[in-house]
């Protein structure tokens, strides 16, 4: 019995080889066709078009075979691109003494007690088939929420207006609100943002 149990075994393992075999050649033909730009998601994706797999079965046969998407140069947004205007005093930074050094230090503080107290913003691109496309949301520190959003493939002051826009229109009362931003060149470094903020009604 033994020895018939051992031959099942070996069949069992030499048929799961075989199958390794073949889904390592599938996902390295996925992986190298896509420039090796495709993590094990991504990978995973592309096989269940015509067999399933096990997502952790894909990252395990790809971290295996040292098949480890490349990383190119980051290619983050950043709307920060000098100061052009006024700084504005960042309200969000608490002043503290340090007695053991003597220095100063600020620390951020984003917690609040009521909803509408302090808003934060900024810009995240995101690269899409057809080329670019920008987020633009405004996110309420009470609770994590979005209060408003904008999606543009062009990041200009014409999104953030549409994005304070729909915010203005959502809240009217907004006495004593924060608002902070990266006060990056694009948006918000000019003139007018903060012109819209004193002045929504005329956004």
């Amino acid at each position: 019995m033994n020895i018939i149990k051992a031959k099942k075994h070996i069949r069992y393992i030499e048929k799961k080889n075989r199958e390794e075999k073949e889904l390592l050649g599938k996902i390295s033909s996925i992986f190298y066709k896509n420039h090796c730009r495709y993590g094990y998601i991504r990978v995973n994706m592309e096989l269940n078009k015509e067999m399933h797999v096990n997502q952790k079965r894909t990252q395990r046969i790809m971290r295996e075979n040292g098949l480890k998407a490349f990383q190119g140069k980051s290619s983050k947004f950043h709307t920060y691109k000098g100061d052009i205007g006024s700084d504005k005093e960042n309200l969000l930074l608490d002043k503290k003494n340090d007695s053991e050094t003597n220095r100063v230090k600020y620390i951020r503080n984003s917690t609040t007690n009521r909803p509408n107290q302090k808003w934060a913003t900024d810009v995240s691109e995101f690269r899409i088939s057809s080329g670019k496309i920008y987020l633009s949301p405004i996110l309420d520190m009470y609770d994590g929420s979005i209060v408003s959003y904008d999606i543009s493939t062009k990041a200009n002051f014409d999104q953030t207006k549409r994005m304070l826009k729909r915010a203005f229109k959502k809240y009217r009362n907004l006495d004593g609100l924060i608002f902070q931003s990266d006060q990056g060149w694009r948006r918000y470094s000019i003139w007018c943002y903060p012109w819209c903020l004193f002045h929504r009604w005329n956004i």
